[in-house]
């Protein structure tokens, strides 16, 4: 982003960050007290699943700074654990109003689809809230650096996935992905963690 008209991302990140510290019992009745979704019983992917490695990345420009005004954050992260696994999201909007979200994945999954199921349901979320320029972050080098092209996804499932990220992309006027610290992701994997460790539902939650 233009330094002289935006956040930096180290302080962006810190704002993120700076959710109360609460123990993940606390976040987990925290979450649950805002609007109930059902969790999420099946993979994205579903019969999405394209073997193909010759699908083209998506022409996509970064997020559009004509009009900084428009650009949203997405910082996603997720989390496996033996009582399940989950995914946090946060999108916070060019006001600097930070939205939460927390999810159950309802089937097996590894740390790296964890990874990638967060990052998709994050940019469904986005999508929902007819956002057009978004900038990612996440604390996966691998995941970024697979959606960015950089990296080959040799494993099948993972190219399904990142495939399914190409084609999201889409819907976006600006997209951008970066790679961060775990230590400034901190708020995401909180969600995270709490998606994989209760038995709860998705829900929302504004900032005031």
């Amino acid at each position: 982003f233009d330094q002289e008209d935006h956040p930096s991302t180290d302080e962006a990140d810190t704002k993120v960050g700076s959710i109360p510290d609460l123990t993940l019992d606390e976040w987990a009745n925290k979450v649950h007290a805002f609007d109930p979704y059902q969790g999420i019983e099946e993979s994205e992917l579903g019969v999405y699943c394209i073997h193909e490695e010759s699908q083209p990345i998506p022409s996509i420009t970064k997020p559009n700074h004509k009009d900084d005004n428009e650009v949203w954050q997405l910082f996603f992260d997720g989390s496996r654990s033996r009582q399940g696994a989950g995914g946090g999201a946060v999108l916070v909007s060019p006001q600097g109003v930070k939205y939460y979200s927390a999810f159950r994945f309802q089937f097996a999954c590894s740390n790296n689809t964890a990874e990638y199921e967060a990052l998709v349901q994050g940019m469904h979320w986005a999508i929902k809230k007819k956002i057009k320029n978004l900038q990612v972050f996440g604390d996966s080098e691998l995941i970024v650096n697979q959606v960015k092209g950089q990296h080959a996804a040799k494993n099948d499932l993972l190219r399904c996935y990142k495939n399914r990220v190409w084609d999201l992309m889409e819907d976006f006027e600006g997209f951008g992905i970066k790679a961060i610290p775990r230590k400034e992701n901190q708020a995401a994997d909180r969600l995270a963690a709490v998606g994989a460790a209760f038995d709860i539902v998705e829900n929302i939650q504004q900032d005031k």
